[in-house]
């Protein structure tokens, strides 16, 4: 998984372009006590 800022357009571009799959916007917890709203991107490896 990657979760990179929503905010972080070429983060997001990376990970598309890596064929990542979108799966939604969520909060991640970094550093710990403080959350960012990010996109929750996964790579399936076989």
């Amino acid at each position: 998984h990657a979760f990179p800022s929503i905010d972080n357009p070429a983060s997001n571009a990376i990970c598309s372009k890596f064929n990542f799959s979108f799966i939604k916007e969520c909060e991640f917890e970094y550093p710990p006590g403080s959350y960012m709203r990010c996109n929750n991107w996964r790579l399936e490896i076989k």
